[in-house]
């Protein structure tokens, strides 16, 4: 009975694991102690399943049913541990991206937006937590204008047009800087490196 128990909280902690990318980005500064709590559900489950196979052993592997539910158990937690982000990498169903500017701040935190082929865009901000922003844009002359914008946990605003402009840091035509605005009065704005961008090509 202690098997299937653990088996099902392995399963849950699998279908939890391997749907994140859904609903990660929208915990804020919630995720880190969500993801903490996940390590610690590993670890238990870890810990159970050696104790399940001691039983086992012990047992001379007589019970078919219960060998299968270790096993399916076993089974899980390495696809986890191998595959934390999960085995599907759902964002390649996504529209391909034409356009991607990030930055990186203090302690490691970094911001990633990018700007998909049917006109959607997503915004990433790894620091201290997940949060993500996601919405339209259109482009009209040379600015890029953020519209119908869904915000995470935390966020209540976003910018409300862009620009795209020669980097200051570097003397060439080959890097740019997005500058992002929060309004017609934003005179300093905030800018991501641009990394790629191949909006021209559409």
């Amino acid at each position: 009975m202690k098997s299937k128990l653990w088996l099902t909280l392995t399963v849950l902690l699998f279908l939890v694991v391997n749907t994140s990318y859904f609903w990660m980005g929208k915990f804020g500064s919630l995720a880190l102690p969500v993801f903490i709590i996940l390590i610690l559900v590993f670890l238990v489950l870890c810990f159970a399943l050696l104790q399940q196979f001691y039983f086992l052993i012990k047992d001379n592997f007589k019970d078919r049913n219960k060998n299968l539910t270790i096993g399916l158990m076993c089974t899980l937690l390495v696809l986890t541990f191998f595959k934390p982000k999960g085995i599907i990498n759902f964002e390649s169903f996504e529209s391909k991206a034409v356009l991607i500017a990030q930055r990186e701040g203090v302690a490691n935190c970094m911001t990633i937006l990018k700007l998909k082929e049917n006109n959607r865009f997503k915004e990433r901000v790894v620091c201290f937590g997940i949060s993500e922003v996601t919405g339209n844009y259109r482009i009209k002359n040379d600015t890029i204008f953020f519209n119908d914008i869904v915000h995470g946990l935390e966020e209540d605003d976003f910018f409300e047009f862009a620009v795209i402009k020669p980097s200051k840091g570097f003397n060439d035509a080959n890097h740019f800087e997005m500058i992002r605005y929060k309004n017609k009065q934003d005179t300093v704005g905030d800018f991501l490196y641009v990394i790629k961008n191949e909006l021209n090509k559409n």
